[in-house]
């Protein structure tokens, strides 16, 4: 490896690095409302049943003291699972985008770029293989991070909830999820990065295109592709919020699809839909605008 694509995947992983770590802080209230929306029942939380569930009503449950009174203070309770979804998304979206730069620099996949007739076929490759390799590298901080959200789990620490897990569920209960987290991963980055790279080079062959709008381009090219993605790829998350969360038995994605449709119908897999879609939309276009600034940087 040359020193210029040395210095492509420093500019990779330093992008992933600072995206995962500011998008955790920034957009993990969204994530925790979205937990709670999605999860079967909430069995620390009398204010709220299954049959009750909004948004509103989460933030101002939330936010009640034991006087039933609203306080600020509560605010931080929007944060819960901060620590491990920091531990996960970092080298989460490191690794992602190191293997996105890697990949689409390949002899074999390097038209994903440049248009033509594979440019489809390499980008969803591309989206896929990345997406997948972090997905399993840090899907036990990803089952660790949604029980903290969920608050039915009162793990003290991120090890002693490792502990807890391969102690009454085994090894197994560390990739509780992983299929439907394929699933959903695997479509949306499979539909995104392909509508990314085509969006993209449709706005750059655009007359309108400009160099000095390029940071602007780059954001809208990310919201039109997220959004259209979102929705997608919104059943897989609620099936692997409701396995993640079950510590009983090994239930199987298609019969737990099964009780959420039998329970809640075809509503009950949108659960959560507005908060995991807004946060997902600012996440892509921060963290692609940054990714190609950085890379256009290292390119010059």
């Amino acid at each position: 490896m040359g020193n210029r694509e040395k210095s492509n995947l420093s500019s990779s992983v330093l992008s992933g690095a600072i995206s995962g770590s500011f998008s955790s802080v920034v957009f993990q209230p969204l994530d925790f409302i979205k937990t709670k929306l999605q999860q079967p029942e909430f069995s620390q939380n009398a204010r709220l049943t299954p049959t009750n569930r909004n948004i509103k009503l989460i933030v101002r449950s939330t936010l009640l003291d034991n006087d039933n009174q609203v306080s600020l203070r509560n605010s931080r309770k929007f944060w819960t699972g901060l620590t491990p979804s920091l531990f996960r998304a970092v080298p989460g979206a490191a690794f992602y985008f190191a293997s996105v730069d890697y990949l689409r620099n390949t002899s074999y996949l390097s038209h994903s770029d440049f248009g033509g007739p594979n440019q489809l076929f390499h980008s969803l490759v591309i989206g896929v293989l990345s997406r997948s390799m972090a997905d399993i590298a840090t899907h036990p901080l990803n089952v660790v991070k949604t029980r903290y959200e969920s608050e039915n789990f009162k793990y003290k620490s991120i090890l002693g909830a490792f502990r807890s897990i391969l102690v009454h569920e085994g090894a197994r209960g560390l990739f509780k999820g992983l299929v439907p987290t394929l699933l959903r991963d695997i479509s949306y980055s499979g539909t995104y990065y392909p509508l990314y790279t085509k969006t993209k080079l449709l706005v750059k062959q655009s007359e309108y295109f400009s160099k000095d709008q390029e940071s602007a381009y780059f954001a809208i090219c990310a919201l039109i592709s997220s959004t259209l993605t979102c929705a997608l790829t919104q059943p897989p998350d609620v099936i692997r919020s409701y396995m993640q969360l079950s510590s009983k038995g090994d239930k199987s994605f298609l019969s737990t699809g099964v009780d959420i449709y039998t329970k809640n119908g075809l509503k009950g897999f949108f659960a959560g839909f507005l908060p995991r879609s807004t946060r997902k939309i600012l996440m892509s276009v921060f963290s692609w605008t940054l990714y190609e600034k950085l890379s256009l940087r290292q390119n010059k």
